[in-house]
């Protein structure tokens, strides 16, 4: 059968809502058969209701077009007016593209790798090929000038509101780099970077590469050392402290260094520890340091001679007044006294 149209009603006003106004259409709960099932009807009015005949305006095609017309009508009026609607609010945003080389810096995990690479690009760049050989100390040092401008570009775009660099008194110099400022001028002992450092971005990647380079520089020192050498290399990184804390943390070295030291594992007792015995049977004996004993006027030097039960951990302690020389005899002699004393020991 050929169908030429399709009509959909329902008497929910939501649906109209949310799909294609010319898919469906309303209809009054009086005309809806399907009211009957979900509300449920007397048995006396089933037989004269529509559950088995439908709503009369379908049977008609002049009159399904006016309630088509009518609908659009609500439609509009439910849109602008009802309540229930869902109000969309929409937001204009401009999107401020980023430093692209502050991405690309983040493909390194080293700040002479760094350096290096974009010299080396850059001398292919100007002379179509390149050597070790060009890579010299002028060359690295203007490289080092490029990132650290490219740095700041990305995360110092507007100087004055920067809360961070409020403090520093920043100042740009001739090559366009961002250096703390001060009153103090270059004398004879002072460079020019000592006295305005380079300021260095809290969290930037390349703060860190600077600092991983510096902290591995002076061999994993330290917060304290890690900190000075980056200030005497030139460099003022904001919340230095911190962020030095934070990368010390991560640093495998720092942490295999300054890890807890490992304490050897004690072997078993023997069994004259555990054994209850009469008194000093099972003993050990030691000698500590001589002391100066004062007999009259004659300064002696002895040596305390201390024996210990095993068991109870018992402490007695005899003065070795003559070693002659050799500690052994002393405390034979002492040891016989001991066994006359109190019995044999083990």
């Amino acid at each position: 059968m050929r169908v030429d149209n399709e009509f959909f009603w329902t008497d929910s006003e939501i649906v109209l809502e949310i799909t294609e106004v010319d898919e469906w259409h309303h209809v009054d709960g009086v005309e809806n058969p399907a009211d009957i099932a979900s509300r449920g009807l007397p048995c006396n009015k089933l037989a004269d209701s529509i559950w088995f005949t439908g709503p009369s305006f379908p049977k008609n095609e002049v009159s399904i077009q006016e309630r088509i017309d009518k609908d659009k009508q609500a439609t509009r009026w439910i849109l602008n007016d009802d309540p229930e609607v869902r109000k969309m609010t929409t937001l204009n945003m401009k999107i401020q593209p980023k430093n692209p080389f502050g991405e690309r810096f983040k493909k390194f995990s080293n700040w002479e790798n760094l350096v290096r690479s974009i010299a080396a690009l850059k001398e292919c760049a100007r002379n179509k090929q390149w050597h070790r050989s060009d890579l010299r100390p002028t060359n690295l040092e203007k490289v080092e000038e490029f990132i650290l401008q490219a740095t700041h570009k990305e995360y110092f775009p507007t100087m004055e509101r920067e809360a961070s660099l409020r403090k520093l008194n920043p100042k740009l110099d001739n090559k366009g780099v961002l250096r703390v400022g001060g009153r103090a001028r270059a004398g004879a002992k002072l460079t020019e970077t000592q006295i305005h450092p380079v300021i260095l971005p809290k969290n930037a990647h390349v703060s860190d590469l600077i600092l991983q380079h510096h902290n591995e520089k002076i061999h994993h020192l330290g917060r304290r050392s890690t900190l000075t050498a980056i200030r005497e290399a030139g460099y003022w990184l904001i919340n230095g402290t911190g962020q030095v804390k934070r990368w010390l943390h991560k640093c495998v070295g720092c942490r295999r260094l300054r890890r807890e030291t490992e304490l050897q594992q004690m072997g078993e007792l023997p069994k004259e520890r555990l054994e209850q015995t009469p008194a000093f049977t099972h003993v050990g004996i030691d000698v500590f340091e001589p002391y100066y004993v004062k007999d009259r006027r004659t300064e002696l030097k002895c040596w305390g001679l201390m024996i210990t039960r095993l068991y109870s951990r018992t402490v007695h302690i005899e003065l070795l007044e003559m070693l002659h020389g050799c500690k052994r005899t002393g405390q034979h002699h002492h040891l016989q006294q001991w066994n006359e004393h109190r019995g044999s020991e083990e």
